[in-house]
């Protein structure tokens, strides 16, 4: 099984979903960091927004009729979203300036 993704970067508050992009399979088990994630059990996993800034590695493991196979280790990286600042070196402005 290959997980794909909408990319392998977000911002800190924001969510993306993890897809596998091959056939359909009885069962389904989403590890975040080899760590079985739970109730993530389908054939697509949405990261929550929650998750702080950091490296993550997940894969997923699907089973049929017995046989199980992991997908390699897709990795996605969450950074702090900006937050920018409005500097003014005036509050006062005059009719037509900026």
């Amino acid at each position: 099984p290959t997980i794909s993704s909408s990319g392998n970067s977000l911002c800190t508050g924001y969510t993306t979903s993890l897809t596998l992009t091959t056939q359909v399979f009885a069962s389904y088990q989403w590890k975040l960091n080899g760590t079985a994630i739970n109730g993530a059990t389908s054939q697509s996993y949405t990261i929550p927004a929650g998750m702080s800034s950091g490296t993550y590695t997940y894969t997923v493991t699907v089973s049929n009729s017995g046989c199980l196979a992991t997908s390699p280790v897709k990795t996605i990286t969450i950074s702090n979203t900006p937050n920018p600042t409005v500097i003014t070196t005036s509050n006062t402005y005059c009719t037509g300036s900026t």
